[in-house]
């Protein structure tokens, strides 16, 4: 095994440990690693451990079901029928053309059945049906303490107060602050963020009766329909909505500086 092998296996370890003159080393020993095939002292680490939980998601719902018809079958079964049916027509056969298309309705009745009791049902029994108990659950596992108020889901890090609203299939992580500044440069600066990500939304509103006080939301929002899926994802869109309100401040103060450079008149008093 050559060095840059035993490299790529180093990194994901959580023992592992970068050297700026050496590179990398084995975070127990401090020395290079020697393994030929296996490390005994390899433990993935967390990061390692993520990838690989997604990966083994993945590959379950790629699984074909094992009751049930496939797609290929389904179409195989519509195309048969709509066969039947056009050649009954052509031959004036209207009785016979009535009797198929009953049947026909009855063989797409169920086919939804099929997909839906054999495969939606299969999969949520699987991967477990996202309720707001299990997102209390999976919050608690995160190291946080949950609380429910008016049907949404609250917790609490280092006092800032973070909100989950679920309407399955809609999850959203939300993240809402007070801000004192000038609404147009909040705008831009929320646009100028958002444009960086995906997932990723910033809300910006202005209290009534007072221009300088605004009202800030950033929140990650997804499609979720399985426990496993909010369970490998869940710190990812925590970090999305941190570094999002971190780029917003940022952009914030940059057109702001921008903003006093052009405008001598700027109210500079106003952020304090």
């Amino acid at each position: 095994m050559t060095r840059e092998e035993r490299v790529k296996i180093c990194e994901t370890c959580k023992h592992c440990q970068k050297d700026i003159e050496r590179g990398i080393l084995c975070g127990l020993t401090n020395e290079y690693a020697d393994f030929d095939d296996k490390c005994h002292l390899y433990e993935p680490s967390e990061k390692q451990q993520v990838k690989t939980r997604a990966r083994q998601i993945i590959a379950r719902m790629k699984e074909p079901s094992d009751k049930g018809l496939s797609f290929g079958e389904c179409i195989a079964v519509v195309v048969t029928y709509l066969f039947c049916l056009i050649s009954t027509l052509v031959g004036d056969e209207a009785k016979s053309s009535i009797v198929i298309l009953a049947v026909g309705f009855m063989l797409v009745a169920l086919i939804c059945l099929d997909y839906y009791y054999l495969k939606y049902k299969r999969k949520k029994k699987i991967f477990g049906e996202l309720t707001s108990s299990a997102i209390e659950q999976i919050i608690k596992i995160e190291g946080f303490y949950p609380y429910k108020e008016n049907g949404d889901i609250y917790f609490k890090s280092e006092s800032i107060f973070y909100r989950i609203m679920h309407e399955a299939p809609k999850f959203s992580l939300l993240l809402q602050r007070p801000f004192q500044g000038y609404y147009k440069i909040a705008l831009l600066a929320a646009t100028k963020v958002m444009s960086n990500t995906i997932v990723g939304k910033i809300e910006v509103l202005e209290q009534s009766g007072k221009s300088s006080q605004l009202f800030i939301s950033f929140s990650a929002e997804s499609l979720i329909h399985y426990v496993d899926e909010l369970r490998v994802n869940f710190s990812s869109y925590f970090e999305i909505i941190n570094i999002m309100q971190a780029q917003f401040l940022d952009e914030y103060h940059k057109l702001e500086e921008v903003e006093q450079a052009h405008n001598p008149l700027y109210d500079t008093t106003l952020i304090n």
